[in-house]
């Protein structure tokens, strides 16, 4: 047993069930019937290539995300939308942290629509863009992403997160 995220997770080589008749188990917070253990698939993230210029945007960024095709290419020829979040320059105009942006980003992914189980943290001053369900991509298309992530521009080219093998381009 561990906990990872503020979650109670039991961890066991093999498939298990927490059966109906267990006692006690909603004390742990686990409803009523039998509960099928899932297995943790590990998270994709991108880290940003450099921090950004400061907790303020002076223009707002559109972030398109992709899910990754898993053939390696960083253009799949028809990628399956995840959505597109939008942090305006005017929601980050307050800001006098590294940290507000991350939370206007984090709000913007958390009311789009498709993009819940994203999270953007901080991590040795870059941002990360994190997902615990599918590999994916920043899309080209998205509009002032280099402002987040600074890169420099990728000419339609997307940001990839490489789960496999471990690197981002």
């Amino acid at each position: 047993m561990d906990i990872q995220d503020n979650r109670l997770v039991f961890k066991r080589n093999s498939p298990f069930t927490l059966k109906r008749d267990s006692t006690n188990k909603e004390l742990l917070g686990f409803g009523g019937g039998d509960i099928d253990a899932s297995e943790i698939i590990p998270d994709a993230v991108y880290t940003g290539q450099a921090a950004p210029s400061g907790p303020v945007l002076n223009e707002s960024v559109t972030l398109v995300f992709n899910k990754w095709d898993g053939t390696g290419s960083p253009t799949p020829s028809a990628p399956e939308r995840m959505g597109t979040a939008i942090i305006t320059a005017a929601t980050t105009a307050d800001n006098l942290s590294l940290q507000d942006l991350v939370d206007d980003v984090n709000r913007a992914l958390k009311n789009s629509a498709g993009l819940s189980d994203f999270r953007v943290v901080v991590a040795n001053g870059l941002l990360e863009f994190i997902n615990n369900q599918y590999p994916f991509q920043i899309d080209g298309t998205s509009a002032n992403a280099g402002l987040l992530v600074s890169a420099p521009s990728r000419a339609g080219r997307p940001w990839t997160r490489f789960p496999t093998l471990g690197r981002s381009e």
